[in-house]
């Protein structure tokens, strides 16, 4: 009996031990390393140009100018499920373009489309989740509200807007933050214009916007 007993701890003692499968990076099981189940914040640096749409009263006096801007904002990344996710953005613009009307006495007088705004985005964002370069498609209204300071250099104001957003993007996972480059086209569905001289103004640009995530 106690021979029998010493050769099956010998057994036990001499038999491998299997270490519980290190996960794989870029799968989902290397998902809490990556932190793409948990709500992210950060922020974002990028570039935009204004695509202008009017309709003057006399089609002959009135020219686009379209212009470079800059915008800077915040954002929170809100995972749904395993493809989905909510991300709120807040961010503020910095426009340069305008409608260019000429008088009747030659003389060319801009109406600003809205050179500093805050826009607010609910974007959903359809991604593959737990994979450390992820390519995504995302699609959202944008609420735009113009400032409009005391020392305006236009007579004329613009108003509030609704746009759809629609952009793809690509985000890749390091250690300790998320890099995404993502290009969107914001399509304004409202007319903005306040100038008795034109019939409408509607206002899309093109982004091009870096998000940082931690």
């Amino acid at each position: 009996m106690i021979s029998a007993a010493l050769l099956c701890l010998a057994l036990l003692e001499s038999s491998p031990v299997q270490a519980a499968p290190k996960p794989v990076p870029g799968t989902l099981d290397a998902q809490c390393q990556t932190g793409h189940s948990k709500t992210r914040f950060g922020f974002s640096l990028g570039l935009h140009y204004s695509n202008i749409l009017h309709m003057p009263d006399d089609p002959g006096f009135a020219q686009t100018d379209n212009g470079l801007g800059f915008r800077m904002g915040v954002l929170a990344d809100v995972p749904i499920n395993a493809w989905m996710a909510f991300v709120p953005k807040a961010e503020l613009a910095l426009s340069s373009g305008s409608v260019l009307l000429t008088g009747v006495d030659g003389n060319v007088n801009p109406y600003d489309i809205r050179a500093l705004a805050a826009e607010l985005a609910p974007h959903m964002v359809f991604r593959p989740e737990g994979k450390r370069t992820m390519p995504y498609f995302l699609l959202g209204p944008n609420v735009r509200l113009p400032f409009h300071g005391e020392n305006s250099t236009t007579s004329f104001r613009t108003g509030w807007d609704v746009a759809l957003d629609l952009g793809i993007g690509l985000e890749q996972v390091f250690r300790r933050l998320a890099l995404a480059p993502e290009l969107r086209y914001s399509v304004g569905l409202m007319d903005i214009n306040q100038q008795p001289q034109l019939q409408s103004v509607q206002l899309h640009n093109v982004s091009l916007v870096l998000h940082f995530k931690g």
